[in-house]
């Protein structure tokens, strides 16, 4: 599949999945970048010729630089540090924890979708990708505000969570 037609064929299953893009971003190359709204939580699908797949990424902080200074002195605790890990850990997603000098600067989930010549990624494994790294995204998420004792942030995740709704889909 080009490039053209897979990035048409992402936009169009996004709208059906009724998230929101954001921003796009290509290049003369034929890569793209496409940011998306799904919830309350922004999603990135990233696509890089030659590769036979495109990755959709959850990133932590969405501009929490408190939260990481707090946590970044707690992190340093083996407790902390395997809690986290366990908390991003799924068999459908991998995971990666970022340091800059030492100092904890986030998280980011990864999932792919491959390509492949005998058939096109399904709309099922698009949302199967981005439902991966938003749950285990935002199990970090709680974590990262259980651990520092933020009330306010855990409790705002499990209002997202509780306060969605299906959608047309099931009326």
């Amino acid at each position: 599949m080009d490039t053209q037609k897979l990035l048409a064929k992402l936009k169009k299953d996004v709208e059906i999945l009724r998230d929101k893009i954001l921003k796009e971003y290509t290049d003369t190359d034929g890569n793209f970048k496409l940011v998306l709204q799904r919830g309350s939580y922004i999603v990135v699908i990233i696509y890089f010729i030659p590769n036979p797949y495109f990755e959709i990424t959850y990133s932590f902080p969405p501009n929490e630089d408190s939260t990481l200074k707090v946590f970044d002195e707690m992190v340093k605790e083996p407790r902390v540090i395997y809690g986290l890990r366990a908390a991003l850990t799924s068999p459908v997603s991998a995971f990666n924890l970022q340091y800059e000098e030492d100092t904890f600067r986030g998280f980011s989930v990864m999932a792919r979708v491959f390509l492949t010549r005998q058939k096109n990624f399904s709309i099922k494994e698009l949302d199967e990708a981005m439902r991966a790294v938003v749950s285990a995204g935002s199990l970090g998420y709680v974590f990262i505000h259980y651990i520092i004792g933020d009330k306010e942030g855990e409790q705002k995740i499990m209002r997202d969570i509780f306060q969605s709704t299906p959608g047309d889909m099931f009326m």
